[in-house]
């Protein structure tokens, strides 16, 4: 998969944004990138806390060719992406099902897939949010949450982790193209969940 990065300074949500260009003609892998978002949000609706440059803001348009029924492989392979990628920066996490990733069982990352249908077919959004630093976490999260910087001591930057995060996801969304790689997904996501 070519990856080609869309930076913007502040939007709404990356997934909004990466499903509008979706609906324009977006190829598979135009991954937006934010250094803040307005209105970031998780699974149910949830807010997700964006501050400028506090963490990653990300998301990726796929077009798989994959029945509808086997598309919850695409939140499998994002989480192993993320799980990954961590690993990079020394940490030591654990995906929870099915969204969610943790550190010393708080969550650090979280994972959201939505469908947008296109003139060019199906396309999936999956918008990837990692934290970095967690000075600027809300009181209602700060118990519950956690960021790279507060784990390892680091601060690495919201680029750095995107780079290491696309390569990850280009090699797992190869595995989306043939039937053997969807066991291979699954296995690899049991390894990586407590």
């Amino acid at each position: 998969m070519n990856i080609r990065v869309l930076r913007f300074d502040t939007l709404g949500s990356t997934n909004d944004e990466a499903a509008n260009q979706a609906l324009r003609g977006a190829d598979e892998g135009l991954c937006v990138i934010a250094r803040q978002q307005s209105a970031g949000r998780g699974r149910q609706g949830r807010n997700w806390v964006s501050e400028p440059d506090a963490g990653l803001y990300s998301s990726i348009v796929l077009r798989p060719a994959i029945g509808r029924e086997q598309l919850g492989l695409i939140t499998l392979m994002a989480g192993v992406a993320v799980h990954d990628t961590l690993t990079e920066f020394g940490l030591s996490p654990d995906i929870k099902w099915v969204n969610d990733v943790l550190v010393n069982d708080k969550k650090i990352s979280g994972i959201l897939a939505e469908t947008v249908e296109t003139p060019t077919g199906l396309a999936v959004i999956v918008g990837i949010g990692v934290n970095v630093r967690s000075d600027n976490f809300p009181a209602e999260i700060a118990e519950t949450a956690t960021s790279i910087e507060a784990e390892t001591g680091k601060r690495p930057t919201p680029d750095d982790v995107a780079r290491h995060l696309t390569g990850h996801l280009s090699h797992f969304c190869a595995l989306l193209d043939n039937t053997a790689g969807h066991a291979a997904i699954i296995d690899e996501w049991r390894r990586r969940s407590s």
